[in-house]
Parts: structure tokens; C-alpha cells; sequence
């Protein structure tokens, strides 16, 4: 982020930009966007990626709830489903994998 050169300042009409934030691991921006997994669950599933070696969210899915509706998400399939397949991402076993397909 580059500031206005001195003595500029935003065109009418438009905000000035707001200052980053001090983590830069942490995202701003000016959409208002919720998240499909909050909006239909309550929270963000536990997992996304389920892999011996990391366990976490990496998938998100945003919307803007002024101009869409969350009807539903795709379940995620409980750990012990995914032991017997582990490496292979919940997106795999989701759409079906060589390995496991839902059931």
C-alpha cells in the first residue's frame, strides 16, 4: 500500500483508504461477505483438509448476502471416516476418489 502523494486527497465521492493492518496475515477489505459454512452451521467446519500432515481449513466459501442466500453446504465427513483415507484432501473424498467414495 502506497499513500497519496502529500497534499492529494480522495476524489469526492470516494473514502480514503484505511490503513493496513498490523498482522499481515490478517485480511481487510470492504466486502461485506459471509461464509456459507457460518451462515448454514453456526461456525467453520474443524477441517477442509484432512492429510497426515495437516489438519485444518484452507477452503472457505463467501458470498454476499445481499445479493445471494446460503440454501445449504456439503457435509464434511467425520475423522473417523476420513482414518481409513488419510492424505487424501475432504475435497477428494467429497467428489469421490479411487481410495473411498461417500457413502
Amino acid at each position: 500500500y502506497l499513500p497519496p502523494p502529500k497534499g492529494a486527497g480522495a476524489p469526492a465521492g470516494v473514502a480514503p483508504p484505511r490503513v493496513l493492518p498490523a498482522d499481515p496475515r490478517e485480511i481487510a477489505h470492504r466486502l461485506d461477505l459471509a461464509s456459507a459454512y457460518r451462515v448454514a452451521l453456526g461456525a467453520e467446519p474443524a477441517y477442509t483438509n484432512y492429510t497426515a500432515g495437516f489438519r485444518g481449513t484452507l477452503d472457505y466459501l463467501w458470498f454476499d448476502p445481499a445479493a445471494l442466500g446460503c440454501l445449504g453446504v456439503a457435509r464434511i465427513p467425520a475423522e473417523d471416516e476420513l482414518e481409513s483415507g488419510a492424505g487424501v484432501g475432504v475435497g477428494a473424498w467429497l467428489v469421490g476418489s479411487r481410495s473411498r467414495s461417500p457413502p
